[in-house]
């Protein structure tokens, strides 16, 4: 269901302090609101999976690649993404 480049996953954590692995716990039970990443023009379908991770809300950016969710950035959300997507 879930594939990442590795190398990619290791400058996530250090980053922004989660593993890839982890996503597993947000989706498809936690997870809240999925939109469209088309901020610019990707080579392939983006998608911000809004979510919760211990009770912190989180965001994965993922794309579909032979039926997995190719993971691209896993984060907790800042106060703006917050207030749109899970206090609305």
């Amino acid at each position: 269901m879930f594939e990442w480049d590795e190398n990619k996953n290791q400058q996530n954590i250090e980053k922004h302090g989660f593993d890839f692995e982890d996503a597993r716990d947000v989706i498809p039970e936690n997870v809240i609101r999925i939109t469209l990443d088309d901020r610019k023009d990707y080579t392939e379908t983006r998608y911000n999976i809004f979510g919760k991770k211990n009770n912190r809300e989180v965001i994965i950016t993922a794309t579909i690649r032979n039926g997995k969710y190719r993971i691209i950035s896993f984060r907790k959300c800042n106060n703006r993404e917050i207030k749109r997507f899970f206090k609305e």
